[in-house]
């Protein structure tokens, strides 16, 4: 009894009191790491409550290059600008094991209209949402590469969509996760990095990057 009370607590724990009514209502799907839940262009309306896991949500350009909108965390729905019927905008990927409470567009409106004030929540969701991406559009016009890297990496915990830190305060991201971040190519974030390291501001070992020194405003 004490595990499955364990399990309950760690599961439902991230949870708003809004969520924890609505995933009754769904069902629980396990997906492994790097399972794709949904992809740009697809039409699918289902929505997402993450439970447990970390959930990626990008594009991919002609090129092959990446752009990454939001790391989810538990406790994040997901998926719902689609609830209409439209072309998914993004594509979801699983960074690791991952449970997702998935509900059909009829049970989300069943939801809304048995709990009017659920409304609310998703208007105040698609605010908060709409601030990230504009705040994304004018980083990625007006911003060099280095600034937003710099940016990234100072970030930290205090960076609502960080990058997990590890105990000596190294951030653990590889090149290509902090390109796909940033909106910037590989090569150009390792020859940043690597100019970095030299000057003594950066130090980096596989898998991770800790700033030791103030990073300058500009390089």
């Amino acid at each position: 009894m004490n595990d499955i009370s364990s399990q309950e607590n760690r599961l439902f724990g991230p949870l708003s009191p809004e969520l924890r009514l609505l995933v009754m209502r769904g069902t629980a799907v396990g997906y492994p790491r790097k399972a794709l839940l949904f992809k740009e262009g697809e039409l699918d309306d289902r929505v997402f409550i993450l439970m447990s896991g970390l959930i990626k949500v990008y594009s991919l350009s002609d090129p092959g290059s990446e752009i990454t909108y939001e790391t989810l965390e538990p406790g994040a729905l997901f998926g719902e600008i689609s609830m209409q019927g439209d072309a998914r905008l993004a594509s979801a990927m699983a960074l690791d094991d991952c449970i997702c409470v998935v509900l059909e567009r009829e049970q989300l409106m069943e939801h809304i209209a048995a709990e009017p004030s659920f409304a609310v929540c998703l208007w105040k969701q698609a605010i908060t949402r709409s601030r990230k991406a504009t705040q994304l559009v004018r980083e990625l016009a007006l911003e060099d590469v280095y600034c937003r890297l710099a940016a990234t990496l100072e970030g930290g915990r205090n960076n609502p969509n960080h990058f997990p830190i590890n105990a000596e305060g190294g951030m653990l991201a590889t090149h290509k996760e902090l390109a796909s971040k940033i909106g910037a190519s590989r090569e150009m974030v390792s020859r940043l990095l690597k100019d970095l390291a030299h000057g003594g501001f950066v130090k980096i070992t596989p898998g991770h990057i800790q700033v030791v020194r103030k990073l300058p405003s500009r390089w």
